[in-house]
């Protein structure tokens, strides 16, 4: 998400739906006093779709959690792989073209593609390998209690504050979690939510939010 960009996410039931769905948007600068707005993610929950886990804003350690990899890390390997293969051809192809320079450029029509292919192929097998950790996980996430999915819910959030406070970024996550769980039988509930005040010597007034709820 850019500097310029700000998101909101919609989740639960429809009146006719008897499954969860999910949209996120994005909103940008105004142009002529109307904002500029796309539809980033959308899932929904279906008989080939039992479960998901869709993070926002800081992702990296949901990412990290989910798929075993730092993404940036990921991506480095991903670059650096690709340069070193190029970099070897390359040595190789100038040392023969130093010696029959038509050779060379034949030599290099030919492994170049196939080298491709192999750097493709090796991405491949590291997005399967990085599946075969994930998967389990949506299929546990798929059975788990609404109270197990809210605590889950805030390990990951609370993995994400960890991080920013002990990383040189900026801390943008951190502080007391408000958690809900939506449910079609239930509606919207508070699982945990923080107040300004100290609840336990609060008495009256949380007496007054119970009885307006």
């Amino acid at each position: 998400m850019g500097p310029l960009q700000a998101g909101f996410v919609i989740a639960g039931f429809g009146e006719r739906e008897f499954t969860p769905r999910l949209y996120s948007y994005q909103i940008e600068e105004m142009v002529n006093n109307i904002p500029r707005c796309g539809r980033a993610t959308e899932q929904k929950i279906d008989i080939n779709n039992t479960a998901v886990i869709v993070p926002f804003a800081q992702q990296e350690m949901v990412h990290l959690f989910m798929e075993g990899i730092d993404i940036q890390l990921r991506d480095y390997m991903h670059t650096s792989t690709v340069t070193l293969f190029n970099g070897v051809l390359d040595l190789i192809l100038d040392a023969v073209g130093r010696s029959d320079s038509q050779l060379g450029e034949r030599l290099g029509g030919i492994v170049r593609p196939e080298i491709k292919k192999m750097l493709d192929n090796l991405a491949e097998e590291w997005k399967k390998g990085s599946q075969n950790l994930w998967a389990p996980i949506i299929h546990l996430v798929a059975s788990l209690p609404k109270d197990e999915l809210a605590s889950m819910a805030e390990a990951l959030v609370n993995l994400t504050s960890f991080r920013r406070r002990v990383m040189p970024e900026r801390e943008t996550v951190g502080g007391p979690i408000d958690v809900a769980v939506i449910t079609k039988g239930d509606g919207f509930v508070w699982v945990r939510r923080k107040h300004y005040f100290e609840a336990t010597l609060n008495p009256r007034v949380m007496a007054r939010y119970t009885q307006g709820e």
